[in-house]
């Protein structure tokens, strides 16, 4: 091999590394964001929309999807608690009839996919629905703490200790 055919295949190997380099970096950055630009538990209805708005935007800055749905779901009754849906730009949303019982039972649809929170411990389930699209390992990583840190937040936003202590410190605050 002449020294300019190996110099070339180590240029084009360097160059590789860097890519790749690059979008791990990206990687890491997305998932610190996900964990820390999130200062505080939401407090109301419109916080917890906001906190599913921000992972929604940061979904789809994860993956190439049109849209993405998150949806969270009573196991029990199969009765949607909390839902958010996002669009890329100005892609026109459509109605999908994505069922809830469909969801937790594991059907897929033609036109979606998704991710489901890990935890089985609670009668609930977060989803994450996109349009249908190839993802990879590290994606797929991504999107699973995303819904795994929006079900946490779902259940401290609507637990009834969290909301008792805060009644608590407030009436602390007005008889002082």
């Amino acid at each position: 091999m002449c020294s300019s055919d190996l110099k070339k295949k180590v240029e084009d190997k360097l160059a590789d590394a860097f890519k790749y380099i690059g979008g791990v970096n990206v990687q890491v950055e997305t998932i610190k964001s996900l964990f820390v630009e999130l200062k505080e538990y939401p407090q109301n209805k419109q916080e917890m929309k906001q906190v599913m708005k921000f992972l929604a935007n940061k979904i789809l800055s994860i993956v190439a999807a049109d849209w993405v749905l998150l949806k969270i779901i009573d196991m029990g009754s199969f009765v949607t608690l909390r839902e958010y849906i996002q669009s890329r730009g100005s892609v026109a949303l459509i109605k999908y009839e994505i069922p809830n019982k469909g969801l937790i039972e594991g059907e897929t649809g033609s036109d979606y996919t998704y991710i489901t929170s890990s935890q089985n411990t609670f009668k609930m389930k977060t989803f994450c629905v996109f349009s249908k699209i190839k993802i990879n390992e590290e994606q797929r990583i991504m999107l699973q703490a995303a819904v795994n840190q929006l079900e946490m937040l779902f259940l401290i936003f609507n637990s009834r200790f969290y909301k008792h202590r805060e009644e608590v410190n407030n009436k602390r605050v007005e008889s002082s």
